[in-house]
């Protein structure tokens, strides 16, 4: 599991750094785009390392019931704080919850749509995915849905402003098999780059 302290450190200043940002609003908007084809009125969705809040109060905007999770308590204390004085708030629920505490979930309720937005799958490894899998499965409705918005192997953005730039590591890191260090030296989170095949393959039952 990722370190919760670095995403506790990130959660007062993650909207200003990110979520407001030029290019956070225009990564956002893409997800929303094919959110907007998908939902349907009355779904209901399970929200997985939902950050801010940002996607959850979205998607109840489109008149879904959402539980939004997430396991940092500072990053579920913005989204509680945010509810106040939002005509979406009956829509939405926020707990906190990591990844294999959804296992514990009740057996009796189940969701349309599973949605995780930005990435954090990429905190975890192969064989906690294939686990997770496992779990959301249990979680779905039949032919219920999951869209997952992940990290890939390839950015050719990336590659450009490394190479422009001359950084020390490897152009193209995402595709080492190793992970990929990120954060702080006393909060580091290991990040792991997936191919679309690779991801299909682990969320293949």
């Amino acid at each position: 599991m990722p370190d919760n302290h670095l995403f506790d450190e990130l959660a007062a200043r993650y909207d200003e750094q990110f979520s407001f940002s030029k290019s956070g609003r225009l990564q956002r908007e893409r997800v929303h785009r094919f959110l907007r084809r998908v939902i349907v009125s009355g779904m209901n969705v399970l929200e997985i390392n939902c950050g801010t809040g940002e996607d959850a109060f979205f998607m109840a905007g489109l008149g879904c019931n959402v539980l939004a999770t997430d396991d940092s308590q500072k990053m579920i204390d913005q989204c509680v704080g945010k509810l106040k004085g939002r005509s979406e708030e009956a829509g939405v629920v926020f707990k906190k919850a990591g990844f294999t505490e959804l296992e514990q979930f009740d057996e009796g309720k189940k969701y349309d749509l599973v949605f995780s937005n930005f990435s954090g799958l990429n905190c975890i490894p192969a064989e906690e995915i294939t686990r997770l899998s496992a779990t959301l499965s249990s979680l779905l409705v039949p032919r219920g849905k999951m869209i997952l918005v992940v990290f890939g192997t390839r950015c050719g953005w990336e590659i450009g402003y490394r190479l422009l730039r001359h950084r020390g590591e490897r152009p193209n890191r995402r595709r080492r098999n190793k992970p990929v260090i990120f954060g702080p030296v006393d909060s580091k989170t290991r990040i792991y780059y997936y191919s679309p095949g690779i991801f299909t393959r682990l969320f293949s039952k």
